[in-house]
């Protein structure tokens, strides 16, 4: 079969360089490691031919997108309170399990408090 369309060579192989770039784009997403490892990546090629009245000619738009896997979502706990002046402060909780006022050891075998700080006695 003769070839009509070749996707390589249109655009000045614009197209195959604009995969290429959105591909390593994608295989880099699939590689960070703040984004879930299993769920699928996209990589997406609309090709859009509009042909004139008499169909001697047709103009082509070729849109290349990803749909890539977002960041997972980083949560955390904070406590919060005014100080003496008044003025509003939070502090991010450090223990384990996320509890105000609540003192632990950390991995280092100091005993901390609730904001990550070693207690000294």
């Amino acid at each position: 079969m003769k070839e009509i369309f070749n996707l390589e060579k249109i655009a000045g192989g614009t197209v195959n360089r604009v995969v290429n770039v959105k591909m390593k784009r994608l295989i880099e997403n699939i590689m960070d490691t703040s984004t879930e490892a299993l769920r699928p990546r996209k990589l997406i090629v609309t090709i859009t031919v509009i042909p004139n009245d008499v169909r001697e000619e047709a103009s082509v738009d070729i849109d290349v997108q990803t749909k890539l896997e977002k960041p997972k979502t980083i949560s955390t706990k904070i406590a919060i309170k005014k100080d003496m002046d008044g003025e509003i402060q939070a502090t991010e909780l450090t223990n384990e399990n996320g509890v105000k006022g609540q003192i632990y050891i950390n991995d280092d075998g100091d005993i901390c408090d609730d904001r990550g700080e070693a207690i000294h006695g």
